[in-house]
Parts: structure tokens; C-alpha cells; sequence
């Protein structure tokens, strides 16, 4: 299940856990940059299973005093996780290809093509105005601090 990441799935808990390093600190936020996956460089699935082998950055609320370059442990609950994955790959998947069957019926199959790939555009653009909410719903949270 876990190909290309070696993170950590917690099932006691209902987290999905990995490690990062506190880039700044701005009052009870703080930025983190996750790490790349080393497991992911020589991974031949790595084009196929979606996992960018990039450093992430995200904010954590803080609820534990932390500083500069401390490695912390953090975790997003696995069903907001699924729910992410809905929003960004489900959904529009399914507006695309409902879209071409629906289009191709009514209109000429390149017709249906570019209006299938066109109905993504205010998909996203909505994504973006619910930035905030989706923001606030998938929160990751600080579990423990490794080592300062």
C-alpha cells in the first residue's frame, strides 16, 4: 500500500505521520518543510503512482513551544486525506469523462472533447475561491517534536 513513502500510518490514531523541519515561526504558526522521500529517487512506479518526490511546505498551529530547525512530527487525520484526494483527482475525473459522455451525445465528438476539458477551468477556479475553507478543513496538526 505504502510503495513510494516510507511515512508512517498510525491506525491506533487515524493519522497519516511524517517529519518535518521548522522553517520559521510566526506567532502560534509555524512553517514546516517536509521532506522529500528518499525511497521515491529510485522508485521505477515513481511517474505512476502520483507521489512528487519534491519538499512540501505547510503551516502547523502550534501548540508546543518550538524553534528554528527543530524536526517535528506531524499528521493530518486519514479521512480529511481521502477527502483531499476526492477533491483533487475524484471529482474531476468524473466531471470530465460525465461531461464527454453526456457531450457526445448532444454534440460532435471534438465538440464534447474541449468541453469536457474546458468544465475543469471553473472546477479549479472554485477550488480556489474555497481555498480558505479547504485551508482551515484539512489542518495538519503538530504531534511531537524529535530533537532541537
Amino acid at each position: 500500500m505504502d510503495t513510494c513513502n516510507n511515512s508512517q500510518f498510525s491506525n491506533s490514531n487515524k493519522l497519516f505521520r511524517t517529519t518535518g523541519v521548522v522553517e520559521s515561526v510566526c506567532g502560534e504558526q509555524a512553517t514546516v518543510r517536509l521532506k522529500s522521500n528518499a525511497n521515491c529517487d529510485g522508485c521505477k512506479a515513481q511517474s505512476a503512482c502520483g507521489v512528487d518526490s519534491g519538499d512540501k511546505i505547510v503551516h502547523v498551529k502550534m501548540n508546543k513551544s518550538i524553534d528554528l530547525n527543530d524536526v517535528i512530527t506531524v499528521g493530518i487525520d486519514k479521512k480529511r486525506g481521502l477527502t483531499a484526494v476526492i477533491y483533487a483527482y475524484v471529482l474531476p475525473f468524473l466531471l470530465v469523462i460525465i461531461t464527454l459522455i453526456v457531450g457526445t451525445v448532444f454534440l460532435p465528438e471534438s465538440i464534447a472533447g474541449l468541453l469536457s476539458l474546458a468544465i475543469l477551468i471553473p472546477y479549479y477556479i472554485l477550488l480556489y475561491f474555497l481555498r480558505t475553507v479547504f485551508k482551515e478543513k484539512f489542518k495538519v496538526s503538530l504531534l511531537n517534536q524529535i530533537k532541537n
